[in-house]
């Protein structure tokens, strides 16, 4: 699976989060009048406060930054100074989000982006929701063959965090994984498969 918001997904999303979807709604229709996409990634809003789902884990970044595509995410994070963290739906537990600098929302980089019959393989935006993956892959023939209980989790963040499903057969989530595009925080975008087993079975 590969790493593309154009549309605030349909999940319960509570008032703390609000003004990140706000900026993001904002984005969309300043697109619409012609600003760049640079200044499309970059929240405008005052910096605000932002919480994981349970209120555990928190921090104020001082900017908030949502590329599109994968060329503008290694774009900015050339650009970018500090400490950059992605997030995605906030359901860690653990402190793997909180920056008082750069906050990256992979929301924009969602979706079904290809699949291949023969090997019964599909390629999604890491910012993909889990709860958006069904339907897709049910149009071309094919399933996750596991989920866990919580599907409003990325796809991106239930790989890194070894979300897992049920049943002592099964591995966690990333053992579905064929392949995959990771941008490093220098900007550097390294496509990896098993033919590369120091970084992809990490």
């Amino acid at each position: 699976m590969n790493d593309s918001e154009n549309t605030v997904p349909n999940v319960h999303i509570d008032h703390r989060r609000r003004n990140l979807v706000t900026g993001l709604g904002m984005l969309g229709a300043l697109g619409a009048s012609g600003v760049s996409q640079a200044a499309l990634s970059r929240c405008i809003a005052a910096p605000s406060v932002w919480k994981n789902w349970s209120g555990a884990q928190s921090c104020m970044p001082n900017e908030r930054i949502a590329p599109a595509s994968e060329d503008e995410l290694a774009s900015l994070l050339k650009q970018a100074t500090g400490t950059v963290r992605p997030v995605g739906s906030g359901h860690s537990f653990s402190a793997v989000v909180p920056t008082d600098d750069t906050l990256l929302s992979v929301n924009r980089l969602a979706g079904l982006m290809g699949h291949n019959a023969s090997t019964k393989t599909a390629t999604f935006g890491g910012g993909t929701l889990l709860s958006q993956t069904g339907k897709p892959l049910s149009d071309v023939g094919l399933a996750l063959n596991n989920m866990p209980d919580i599907d409003y989790q990325t796809l991106g963040g239930a790989f890194a965090t070894s979300t897992h499903g049920t049943g002592i057969q099964y591995g966690s989530m990333s053992d579905q994984i064929t392949g995959l595009r990771l941008a490093t925080p220098g900007g550097e975008l390294l496509d990896i498969d098993a033919s590369k087993p120091e970084l992809f079975n990490a």
